[in-house]
């Protein structure tokens, strides 16, 4: 006599999104040495800024948790509109996403898209771009601190979502 039973077995797939800054970039400086970089803003890429796993479909946003940017150097705390900052999403040098949708975002404390993928991939890179904006009366009188550069900061936040 024989007996014969039978089991399933499940591969079961959970989505998987991780989104690492790069350490090496994890404080990023909008230098303002000259007139022409007042008038006409700056901006700095950072290549391979963002490295990115996904199991599947997802998308980028970017956020800050304060509408400002803020400096604590002079006796008065003074600020910079976040507003002021955009953040345009690249395709990466060493392992770019193959189908993603890349934009411009200005800095603000509701997440704003900045890259959409309908495709998954591993340790993929994106590069960054930041610009702060170009006005010459806009920063005029926010330099406080005689012989050194016053420093205004807003930690930014990268968020993947699944699609």
């Amino acid at each position: 006599m024989q007996a014969q039973q039978q089991t399933t077995v499940n591969i079961r797939l959970y989505p998987i999104q991780t989104l690492v800054v790069n350490g090496n970039q994890k404080n990023v400086n909008l230098d303002y040495h000259t007139k022409a970089d007042y008038a006409n803003g700056v901006s700095v890429e950072q290549k391979d800024h963002l490295q990115i796993y996904s199991t599947g479909g997802f998308s980028v946003h970017v956020r800050s948790e304060s509408p400002t940017l803020t400096s604590q150097q002079a006796l008065v705390t003074e600020s910079i509109a976040a507003s002021d900052l955009t953040i345009t999403a690249k395709s990466g040098d060493s392992n770019p996403l193959s189908d993603a949708v890349y934009s411009t975002a200005g800095l603000s404390t509701s997440p704003e898209k900045i890259i959409e993928s309908s495709t998954g991939g591993i340790n993929r890179t994106v590069t960054v771009e930041y610009k702060a904006q170009g006005n010459l009366d806009a920063y005029i009188n926010k330099h406080m601190t005689p012989g050194e550069a016053t420093v205004y900061s807003a930690e930014v936040i990268y968020e993947i979502v699944a699609q």
